[in-house]
């Protein structure tokens, strides 16, 4: 069957357009924690091997791959509507804009097909696997291998190392490497260099099918029009490689936290803080008993950290909602005391402190020079059989072991969130923005009024910033297709730091009406919040591939509640990347019990890369540290 050019080349586009490598990597990362798994290589229409791999991003079998060309024929030839496609390899109905090219894969079998002959020409008399690779999907080393063996029939396998599989602009890595022997440190450099590249190469991409569309220019034409500007980056990442030789000094104490609930050996619940020293790359586990009882982890409870140096660091509950009781709210207030030393080894130390004065959960607040500020909060009531959510808009200090409630004018914000800031000129700053401004009946729908007026409480002065109005209006994109955005901002929201005075904000209940014709429509994204200057701005590089599925809270698998996959969401900024810990629930069909995993997340702010580290046994985590510590000089960090 013979279909009209401009339609083949237009569908070609728009699947060269959306990047699927990441969600391989996820669906990896979650179902197999990052074992290394085999990939077929034949598409599943022609049984040949593919050239450039289509997928779809809602994988669930590896075989489900396809050749652009033949998925092409395909989907034009047999598409059932608009609005769906059906999978030949697991039948699923899938939106056709959650198909792309698996451009990772794409690069590596590009630097596959160059390696088999020089290993062929080297290795006359092996036989290399055409039909299947290996891929290791760890984020601090991601490989590719190809399976060799002495002759076809051979039952002894050996896997090989494809070098150069990640692209730099359709440019293999190895080309990037001038050395003939470069240094580790060069080459997880030239990784991130490829990766950032990929990054960007993606974004362009997408960009290009857009404005081909918008303004009815040929791609091929824009392509010409850009390249010399895609050489002069290509020849910045190539001469940015810079170490930075690191020294004891600069060391600092700073820890990310998680709290979790275990069933020990003898049944006996046990309530665990889980630490990790973020710059000595060690992990300790505390338990937190209080007169020989685990304290209870409620939801949504508001935990504070606090930064001892030279001292114990503290970590201040504060209020919650009880798991077994819907509508049972805590006034609980508790400190944790642990050791600011990672190799310290120290029991934690618990107390409990004068209640709040409300019960409630969803609290905000922060630290400052040994003070506790507390913001809004929520109480969740029945009253006639019917379900009321008020909203708590108080402040209260504590300070010399008493609570004392502020006179400060918070605009309402159900569900709201917010940040901290340490500001050079304002010291400690806690930003509230997003949520509604008033609780509608059910849940979150598109008539909710979104909360989107900005109010920033200096801690050093006690108050929020502003003359008379005590709140920032701030400012939206004024594209018309784009107006959605003011709808968007709603809680659960996650952020963490991003460069000046700005943050990165992942989107939360997505307000817009779902629509299956186009797919992001039912995605979250990311914005920038410049909140010097009041405002918002679509982060069109992070929303390529945001990490909804790991930081938002969803639905407890096989219990009531919901799980809470992020409890440190203020994190740690440390070399350009933040890192946090996550849970991840995970069904063990063997003991009929969900597992709940605990994971390292580190993102890198300047190309999204984010990578997933399982969580390590404490010894072995301080012996390897001690062990790299030896290396350091006792001097602050320099540039080489």
């Amino acid at each position: 069957m013979n279909f009209n050019e401009l339609e083949v080349e237009k569908l070609k586009s728009e699947l060269k357009s959306k990047n699927v490598s990441g969600y391989v990597d996820k669906f990896i990362q979650n179902n197999m924690q990052g074992e290394e798994v085999q990939l077929p290589l034949l598409c599943q229409l022609s049984k040949c091997i593919i050239d450039i791999p289509v997928r779809h991003q809602e994988l669930i079998l590896f075989k489900c791959l396809f050749d652009l060309n033949n998925w092409v024929e395909y989907s034009l030839k047999y598409k059932k509507d608009y609005n769906m496609q059906t999978c030949p390899g697991c039948n699923k109905n899938i939106i056709p804009t959650d198909f792309g090219v698996d451009f990772k894969l794409y690069h590596a079998l590009e630097a596959f097909k160059l390696f088999k002959m020089q290993y062929g020409r080297m290795n006359p008399n092996k036989y290399i696997e055409q039909n299947e690779l290996f891929y290791q999907a760890s984020y601090s080393n991601p490989v590719y291998k190809m399976k060799v063996k002495d002759n076809k029939k051979a039952l002894d396998v050996e896997k090989v190392i494809i070098p150069g599989t990640y692209p730099i602009f359709g440019i293999q890595k190895r080309h990037l490497i001038q050395k003939s022997d470069p240094t580790l440190q060069e080459k997880k450099i030239n990784d991130e260099i490829a990766f950032t590249i990929e990054k960007l190469s993606q974004y362009l991409n997408q960009k290009l099918y857009f404005l081909s569309k918008e303004r009815k220019i040929l791609i091929e034409k824009l392509q010409q029009l850009i390249l010399p500007k895609k050489n002069e980056l290509k020849n910045l990442f190539k001469n940015s490689i810079k170490l930075i030789s690191l020294g004891k000094k600069s060391l600092k104490n700073d820890f990310i936290f998680a709290l979790k609930t275990i069933q020990g050996l003898d049944n006996r619940i046990k309530s665990l803080l889980i630490v990790y020293y973020v710059y000595y790359d060690v992990w300790q586990e505390y338990n937190i008993v209080y007169n020989q009882n685990p304290i209870d982890i409620l939801e949504h409870q508001l935990c504070i950290k606090e930064f001892g140096e030279g001292k114990n660091h503290q970590l201040y509950i504060i209020g919650g909602i009880y798991i077994t009781d819907r509508f049972r709210q805590s006034s609980q207030f508790i400190r944790i005391q642990f050791p600011s030393n990672p190799y310290e080894k120290k029991e934690a130390q618990v107390e409990i402190l004068p209640s709040l004065p409300i019960e409630g959960y969803n609290f905000m607040g922060t630290v400052y020079k040994g003070k506790i500020y507390v913001f809004y909060g929520q109480i969740r009531k029945v009253i006639n059989d019917v379900i009321v959510n008020e909203l708590l808009n108080t402040t209260y200090a504590y300070r010399s072991n008493k609570w004392k409630k502020l006179d400060i004018q918070l605009e309402n914000r159900f569900d709201g969130s917010f940040f901290i800031s340490q500001d050079p000129i304002f010291d400690k700053l806690v930003i509230f923005y997003g949520g509604i401004s008033h609780y509608p009946n059910g849940i979150h729908n598109k008539s909710c009024k979104q909360q989107n007026r900005i109010q920033i409480f200096s801690c050093k002065e006690e108050n929020l910033l502003g003359n008379q109005q005590k709140y920032f209006e701030p400012e939206f994109s004024k594209k018309p297709e784009e107006q959605y955005q003011q709808k968007v901002l709603c809680s659960p929201l996650f952020s963490c730091s991003y460069y000046g005075r700005n943050q990165l904000i992942l989107s939360g209940e997505n307000l817009k009406n779902p629509s299956y014709t186009d797919s992001k429509f039912v995605k979250r994204e990311v914005y920038t919040l410049d909140w010097q200057n009041g405002r918002f701005k679509l982060n069109e590089i992070f929303s390529l591939e945001p990490l909804q599925q790991i930081l938002t809270i969803v639905k407890a698998s096989g219990q009531q509640g919901s799980f809470q996959p992020v409890d440190d969401y203020e994190g740690c900024v440390a070399y350009g990347n933040y890192y946090t810990i996550f849970h991840v629930q995970s069904e063990n069909q063997s003991q009929q019990k969900i597992q709940t995993i605990t994971q390292l997340l580190k993102i890198d702010l300047t190309n999204t890369h984010f990578r997933i580290y399982q969580y390590q046994d404490n010894d072995q985590s301080v012996q390897k540290s001690k062990k790299l510590l030896e290396k350091f000089e006792n001097r602050e960090n320099i540039i080489l």
